[in-house]
């Protein structure tokens, strides 16, 4: 989804209801051109907890596709799972001259 923020602490989820008049060429192209959301058959919903209780059968999530059991999956946000470090910046000898001038 082209509008998702990362950091607002919502999932977008994308459902793609079958047989509802959009071919596969057409979800092809979209899903190429990042405007899947615009189909007929797709519907895009904010959650802060996801859960999928799913018959088995192939799975597309987070641009990846593979095969799966019969299982129960959630997902959700965790709040500041990743965090990350940079070091202080470094100073030149003319740039610490500079600054105590």
């Amino acid at each position: 989804v082209a509008s998702a923020d990362p950091s607002d602490g919502w999932l977008e989820v994308m459902t793609i209801e079958p047989n509802n008049g959009v071919g596969f060429l057409n979800y092809a192209v979209s899903a190429i051109g990042g405007s899947l959301e615009a189909l007929d058959n797709v519907t895009v919903r904010r959650a802060k907890r996801v859960r999928l209780e799913f018959d088995g059968g192939a799975l597309h999530a987070d641009g990846e596709s593979t095969t799966v059991p019969a299982s129960i999956a959630e997902f959700w946000l965790e709040e500041a799972a990743l965090q990350v470090v940079l070091p202080a910046p470094v100073q030149s000898a003319e740039q610490v001259a500079a600054n105590a001038a």
